[in-house]
Formats: C-alpha cells, structure tokens, sequence
C-alpha cells in the first residue's frame, strides 16, 4: 500500500499566515435570497438549515441532512469564521466571490413580500454577468493580478453549465469550485487529459459534503477511527438505486446487487436501497438483504450505520462518475471498491491525488462487471483480500478522512448575520485539525503564487492504461 503523501497542489510551504477577503455579497447584487446559505424555494427544506449545513439528525454522531449543493454552504460557512480571514483587502493574498452559480441555474428565488417562489430561469445568469462584470471592474484587488488570485465559490463545476460559461467570459483567469469536473468523453486517453487540464482559468473539484460534519459537541468518536477497533460484521455492502440515466452505470449497478444476493451469508454482502426507489422487476430482492426505510432521515442513519458496520463499499458510478457517497463512505472508515479511475485519480487535486486513491481503496474496472454470468467473482475477491492489506488501508482511511469533511461551526456563529462590521474583526472559529477547508485554502494559495510567478498549473494526466493496468496498478498488493 502506498503511504499518504503530498498531494499534486500541496506544497511543503506553510500558508497558515496567509490571509484570504470574501467580497460582500450585497456590493455586487441585490438580489439578497440565493448568496449564500441554501435558496428558501429549494425541494426540500432540511437542506437550508443550519446556514446551509442541513438538518442535524443526530447532534451526537454528527450526522446532517447534507447533499451535493450544500458545498457552497459548508464553504462559506466555515470561511466566515476562519482565523485565516481577513476583513481588510489589503492584508489578502486570496479573494471570495461568494456567489453560487449552480444554484443559480436550477433553483427559483423567493419573494420576501408576497412570501412565493418566482421562477428562476436562465436570465438571471446574464443578470449576474453584468453585476459581477460592473463591480470586479471597481476593485484594485482584482486588477493587480488579473484575477488569477480570486475565487468563484460554487458547488457545481460542469464545463456545460449556462452560468459556468457566462463565469468564463467574466473573469477567466479566476478559480472556480464545485463538486466534481465532469469530462466530456468516455474513454480514458490522453486526448481526455488536455480537456481537464487546469491552467490559469477553470474548475477545481472539491470533495462532496458527506452528511458527517465534525462539531464542537460530538459525543461520539469520528466514525473513521480505529482505536478502539470497530466491529464491521460486514464485510461488504452496496447502499443506492440500480436504475440510473446512464445505462452503463445502471448495469454495474444491477450486476453488483446480483453479486450480493447471490451468497447466502447476508454478512459477506447487504444492499441498502432507498423506499423511493422502485425495485427493479427482473430482479428478485432478498428480503434478508434489503432494508428498507420509511424516512429519508432514518435512511441516512441507516446508510451510515451501514457503512461504519462493513469493510468493503462499493462505490458505482451514478448518474454522474463521481459520487457524493464515495465521502459518505470513506468518512464511516470503510474501504471503497472504485469502478472507475475518474472518481479519484483526476478528482480533488487538492485533497487527493493518484497515490491517495490507491491508498485507500480498491479498484475494479467496470468491464468485469459488465454482464451477470461474469466469471469475475467480486465477492470471493474482497473475501480473499489479506488482513494485512485490510487493516492498513483503514490505517491510511483514518489519517485522511478529516481532510476530506467539512467542519461545522457553532450554530450560534452560524446565524451571525452578514454582512459583519468592515472595520472589525468578527468571532473567529477553526477545527482542532486541518479539515477539508483548510486543504483546500492551502491549495488555492499554492495555485495562485504559482501562477503569479507564471508557473503552470495542471491536473495529473491521465495515463494511458488499459481496464487491465488500472487494476494491476491498484491491487498489486492484492494477490
């Protein structure tokens, strides 16, 4: 197993001393419901509490109602409070555009005076072209290195987004943020890496928020660590749907669920699915092996409950390559089973890397999992993984997985309103370790110095590996 070691945007450099400004959202929009938090007019309401953190379902564990879009909110939300945060620009080496552009695109905004939700459409995208366009050419800040040291907080990164284009023409050489990068071919070749090169302008992915959030009043252990030991009766389990937009990803899907209800042991395989979900008619599902939960917060609970409780999870694609669940597992200390490079390897430069992912997980390409009458056992595989193997890998779990979530500031901070006085400095608040944020400001500082000394800056390539090479390359320790 290779060890944790720095990643592509790290630098042995310090940036704990280096201050970061947030714009005031009002100074470029009046539009005052969708900054920052979650938009009042959301699908569901849960998200939007706790400053865009979700709803706490268990105050004790950690546990919140989360999901992809609460990256904006869980970013700014611990900025806010940063002891890294300035709040005079001129003390700053990094700038915050706290304006969440995919929200903007999918959401409807709320009508403080007749208290409804209008329709969000697409010409708000133009809207903030022009608001942001008029206020960034005000600020000397911004034009002292052309944009390359600010940031466009946001939580979705696809290159195909209305608002993500209209952001190109605005400031180019500005970073932006989200979720994942989604690349536009299928294969892996090195065509493929120029498209996700990161140069002067574009998108970094961040790790997805995972519905665990370390607090101040947790009075349980993170689920990631190993002393003492966690029982995991489990030795692997698959939590989700098999029926996804992207076929492929729905056949892997089926054929991992027809793994797991073909052994008879329920603690060698268990597949968790939601109740919203229909099952799959051409499937009989074993009742020893489906939990079904009548709630979204029980189904949670119980998705967490079940990863902290296996070894292996296995981690599909879903409608898009990466998958919010990845963190949800390797926060729980469990080892996830990849189907695909691009949900780690080019994934979170910041946070992760090639020899992060290899680290901590366990690769299967997708072509041996193509049809149910494979030859490729996945089960007996994981059953013969060595001990040994296991328990390091969990070792190496358990040193990253606080890099990978984000921490939640008192909830009393959290409904401070904004904006704060200019000319003083607000309540400060940081983790007792370094958690995703501060990975991710250490990044930013390191691409922005490097690209003001004209350094370039691109995302790992791509090798130019065969199904084949990637599993011998993951599992050499495997055999």
């Amino acid at each position: 197993v290779v060890p944790l070691v720095q990643g592509q945007f790290t630098s042995l450099n310090n940036y704990s001393h280096k201050k970061f400004y947030i714009y005031d959202p009002l100074d470029i929009t009046n539009e005052k419901n969708s900054l920052w938090g979650f938009p009042q007019c959301a699908t569901f309401d849960s998200f939007a509490e706790n400053a865009g953190f979700g709803h706490e379902l268990d105050p004790d564990g950690g546990l919140h109602d989360s999901w992809h879009h609460s990256l904006f909110s869980s970013l700014f939300g611990r900025l806010r409070f940063s002891s890294r945060r300035t709040f005079h620009p001129s003390e700053a080496e990094l700038f915050f555009i706290p304006y969440d552009t995919s929200l903007l695109e999918r959401f409807t905004t709320f009508n403080e005076t007749n208290r409804t939700c209008n329709d969000r459409s697409l010409r708000l995208c133009p809207s903030f072209n022009s608001d942001i366009t008029s206020f960034l050419r005000l600020q000397p800040t911004f034009h002292k290195h052309s944009g390359i040291d600010h940031v466009v907080l946001g939580s979705m990164t696809s290159p195909f987004d209305t608002c993500a284009r209209l952001l190109s023409k605005v400031c180019p050489d500005c970073l932006g943020t989200g979720y994942f990068t989604n690349p536009p071919l299928k294969e892996i070749t090195r065509s493929t890496a120029a498209i996700w090169q990161l140069k002067t302008s574009g998108f970094v992915s961040l790790p997805f928020p995972s519905v665990f959030h370390w607090h101040e009043e947790l009075r349980e252990s993170p689920p990631w660590t190993t002393n003492p030991p966690r029982p995991r009766p489990l030795l692997s389990s698959f939590v989700g749907s098999q029926s996804m937009m992207f076929q492929p990803h729905s056949k892997v899907r089926k054929v991992i669920v027809h793994a797991c209800q073909g052994v008879r042991n329920v603690s060698l395989c268990t597949f968790l699915q939601p109740t919203w979900v229909k099952h799959t008619p051409n499937l009989k599902v074993m009742r020893s092996q489906l939990i079904n939960i009548d709630r979204n917060d029980d189904f949670i609970r119980d998705m967490m409950h079940t990863y902290k409780q296996s070894v292996f999870c296995f981690v599909p694609p879903g409608d898009e390559i990466p998958r919010r669940g990845l963190f949800d597992v390797l926060l729980a200390g469990c080892i996830p089973v990849m189907v695909h490079p691009l949900m780690l390897h080019a994934q979170y430069p910041f946070h992760l890397g090639e020899e992060r992912a290899k680290a901590v997980s366990v690769f299967v390409p997708m072509r041996l999992l193509d049809s149910f009458s494979s030859k490729f056992k996945i089960i007996s595989f994981l059953k013969n993984i060595p001990t040994s193997i296991i328990r390091e890998k969990q070792r190496q779990i358990e040193l990253l997985a606080p890099s990978l979530q984000y921490s939640r500031p008192p909830l009393h901070l959290l409904k401070e309103p904004w904006p704060q006085k200019r000319e003083q400095v607000g309540p400060q608040w940081d983790p007792p370790f370094r958690d995703a944020v501060d990975v991710a400001l250490d990044g930013m500082f390191s691409r922005a110095e490097k690209l003001i000394r004209g350094e370039a800056v691109a995302l790992p390539e791509f090798p130019d590996r065969t199904a084949a090479a990637w599993m011998r390359m993951y599992n050499t320790t495997l055999k």
